[in-house]
C-alpha cells in the first residue's frame, strides 16, 4: 500500500504504454462534454478528476470567468434545391437496368441550355455494380487504337441502345443546348465511355458539332488507356482530387 500523502510518481513518456499510462493518469477520467461551452466544461473536469490541481490553481468560479465563452456556431437556412424534379424526363432504376449499368437520368437544365444524363456512383451493397467493376482484364478490350475497360464500355452501350432515340429528339428539339455526361467514381467511368462512343457516332444523335457533347467525370474509374484519355481531352474533363 502506498503511504499516506505519498503521489505515485508518473511512469517516463519514452514508451507507447507509458504515454498511455499518462493518457490514463490525466484524461481518461475526463468525462465527455458536449456543452457549446466547451471549454468551461473541460475544466472543470480537470479539477475534478486531478484533486492536486484544485490547490495549484484559482478558485473555479474565477478561472472560468476568465476564459472567454464560445458562441455555437451559426446556423444559416438549406439553399433552395436546383434540381426541377418536373425536368426529369427519364429515369432508370435498377430494377430497370437489372445489373447492367448503374441507375442514371436524363434531366433538362434549362437555366444553362444542357441536356445532362447522370449515371449514379458505385454503391458499396450491389453485387451487379462490382459484377460491372471486375469485368475487365488487361487488354480485354481495344477501342479506337487504345484500351478501355470492358464492363463500362458495355454499359455504355447498354445506355445508348435504350435511350438513344430519347438523346436525338431532345438535341432536335433544343438545338441550342448542350448534352453533359456526368457522374462519379463508377458513374463517371460510364459517362466518359458514353462520350468516346457518342464522339465516333454523332450521326445517330444528329448532333453534328462535336463541341455540343462534352463529359465532367469526378473521381472515375480507370476506364481507358492514356492515349485516348490525351486523345479525347477536348471533350472529357477528369475531377481527380490527389490519389482518387
Amino acid at each position: 500500500m502506498r503511504s499516506p500523502g505519498v503521489t505515485r510518481p508518473l511512469p517516463p513518456a519514452s514508451t507507447g504504454r507509458a504515454r498511455r499510462e499518462n493518457l490514463g493518469y490525466l484524461g481518461w477520467k475526463i468525462p465527455p462534454h458536449s456543452h457549446p461551452h466547451g471549454t468551461q466544461s473541460l475544466v472543470l473536469s480537470l479539477l475534478l478528476a486531478i484533486p492536486f490541481l484544485s490547490h495549484a490553481l484559482p478558485p473555479v468560479e474565477g478561472l472560468v470567468e476568465s476564459i472567454p465563452k464560445i458562441q455555437p456556431p451559426q446556423t444559416h437556412p438549406r439553399p433552395p434545391p436546383t434540381v426541377d424534379p418536373a425536368n426529369i424526363v427519364r429515369r432508370r432504376t435498377y430494377a430497370d437496368t437489372r445489373g447492367r449499368v448503374t441507375p442514371y437520368l436524363v434531366y433538362l437544365d434549362h437555366a444553362h441550355a444542357d441536356i445532362v444524363l447522370a449515371l449514379r456512383g458505385l454503391n458499396l451493397g450491389r453485387e451487379s455494380d462490382y459484377a460491372l467493376l471486375l469485368d475487365n482484364r488487361l487488354g480485354k478490350r481495344r477501342f479506337d487504337g487504345g484500351y478501355v475497360h470492358n464492363g463500362l464500355l458495355r454499359a455504355a452501350g447498354w445506355v445508348l441502345d435504350k435511350d438513344c432515340d430519347l438523346l436525338r429528339d431532345l438535341l432536335d428539339r433544343y438545338p441550342d443546348y448542350t448534352l453533359t455526361f456526368t457522374e462519379h467514381s463508377l458513374g463517371a467511368g460510364v459517362a466518359a465511355m458514353l462520350t468516346m462512343v457518342v464522339v465516333l457516332n454523332l450521326d445517330k444523335l444528329g448532333v453534328v458539332q462535336m463541341g455540343r457533347t462534352r463529359c465532367y467525370a469526378v473521381a472515375p474509374a480507370r476506364c481507358m488507356s492514356l492515349n485516348l484519355a490525351v486523345r479525347y481531352a477536348d471533350v472529357i474533363n477528369s475531377v481527380v482530387l490527389q490519389i482518387q
